[in-house]
């Protein structure tokens, strides 16, 4: 027989959050996975629903099991279920029950934006480490190959009682040549086993040098980024004073700072908390620009919905891989509520039939249709103060195009090079300053030794 509560009336306590509530009883508004799922559930048993908002999730607040907030509202019977993205945990099955849980989530991290970084890492990535193992294996067997042609000519000469007739010219120098294309006059000269090995490597050389400057000039355009992509990378940068860690006063975060798991108490030790999520999010953004950054632990599905609504370039949420554990969203009601398997049947339902997954795409959409309507509604109000005001005034659109910053490596590299050729002058010169004093010394004996000789026969 179905249960009917024949329009019995549930106070249903509430939070906000996406994309699991999006609740405000003045408008008449009931969106949210699981705004939508109490709906159903009440159409199916015939009861009303009196939303009452809580801002609060909750946290245990004392050694006998008292929580506060939402779980505290309903473990005290205020109210008989509550919705907003709470989470199944050890610590609150003594305090309520929990229907069938109808969502499965991550508890990942956000961080700042990870700044674009170009190192002279960036002159070896365009190529892998095989094809740099093979290229200077072939610059020392073409040096090989010339001291065996050098030794076999000499053997030949020696046979055919000839005078010796090495080779003057240098392979390796030739090679170098023709990989930076630069011309070698005397390559016409060079016999003829040579000039195949360079023709080879002339064919080679030029694969080598165009793949490499595509690779180069694509890596340098979009410079890659040092993130924190990872539980143990965020736990190492919190150990070296990198970064610090936001929390809100709940149990996950009170937990996370009282762990006695190493990677834990690296990340919670230096843990500043907060009253809500919002200003959590609001002071990584704030420190988005300084050299200090923020990680803020949390749930991956309502940062991803943060990022959605504020701008996806915003904040960095690391791949769903990179979670400190699973959250289990559930609906929890009181220790006196007896219906629990009437209610897990509907849910269960539900899911099944995708009705969770067709809710969450919903809210997405909403999100989107929301961010566009404000984006055309700024635009008009920046096209009218525009025209009200002058002429020259203009919308200012911020276009990001290819600068010399992103060519800034090669520029480093330029000024080391020109280092060295300025070292390898001064040291020419000083050599020749020697060889030059050496041979005015030689002159002034020679013309010393000529001036006595002939003032003895004079």
């Amino acid at each position: 027989m179905k249960l009917d509560f024949q329009n019995k009336l549930f106070r249903i306590g509430y939070r906000n959050v996406l994309p699991f509530t999006n609740i405000d009883p003045s408008l008449e508004i009931f969106a949210g996975i699981e705004g939508k799922l109490i709906q159903i559930i009440a159409d199916h048993f015939n009861f009303t629903i009196e939303f009452i908002e809580s801002h609060y999730e909750g946290r245990l607040k004392d050694i006998n099991g008292n929580w506060t907030g939402l779980i505290g509202q309903i473990q005290e019977g205020r109210f008989d279920m509550g919705i907003g993205a709470i989470s199944i945990n050890y610590n609150r099955i003594f305090a309520v029950n929990f229907l069938e849980p109808h969502y499965i989530d991550s508890f990942t991290f956000i961080t700042n934006p990870a700044a674009k970084h170009i190192g002279f890492d960036v002159l070896m990535r365009p190529f892998r480490h095989e094809v740099w193992f093979v290229f200077f294996f072939m610059l020392i067997i073409a040096s090989l190959f010339q001291q065996f042609e050098k030794y076999m000519t000499s053997i030949t000469n020696i046979v055919r009682d000839q005078k010796s007739s090495t080779s003057k010219h240098n392979i390796f120098w030739i090679n170098l040549c023709l990989l930076f294309r630069q011309p070698y006059s005397k390559l016409v000269q060079i016999n003829l086993s040579l000039k195949i090995f360079a023709i080879i490597w002339a064919i080679s050389a030029l694969i080598l040098t165009n793949s490499y400057a595509g690779c180069l000039c694509s890596i340098m355009a979009l410079p890659s980024e040092q993130v924190i992509d990872s539980v143990e990378k965020l736990a190492m940068e919190c150990r070296l004073k990198h970064i610090s860690t936001i929390g809100i006063n709940t149990d996950y975060y009170t937990s996370m700072k009282n762990s006695s798991n190493p990677t834990l108490q690296n990340i919670g030790q230096d843990m500043k908390f907060v009253s809500d999520r919002h200003k959590g999010i609001q002071k990584v953004l704030s420190y988005a620009s300084r050299n200090h950054n923020y990680a803020f632990p949390g749930s991956h599905e309502q940062f991803l919905f943060t990022k959605i609504m504020i701008g996806w370039n915003q904040l960095y949420l690391p791949p769903s891989t990179a979670s400190f554990f699973p959250l289990f969203y559930a609906i929890p009601v009181p220790k006196t509520f007896i219906y629990r398997d009437e209610f897990n049947q509907i849910i269960k339902h539900a899911n099944e039939a995708g009705f969770l997954k067709c809710w969450r795409l919903l809210e997405i959409l909403k999100v989107f249709r929301k961010r566009r309507k404000n984006a055309l509604e700024k635009v008009k109000i920046q096209s009218s103060s525009s025209s009200s005001s002058s002429s020259s005034a203009n919308i200012n659109i911020k276009y990001h195009r290819f600068s010399m910053l992103h060519m800034e490596i090669i520029f480093e590299l330029y000024q080391i090079t020109w280092t060295i050729a300025m070292i390898t002058l001064i040291s020419e010169l000083f050599i020749y300053y020697r060889l030059m004093s050496r041979l005015i010394s030689n002159i002034n004996r020679l013309f010393n030794h000529i001036t006595n000789q002939y003032d003895r026969h004079g």
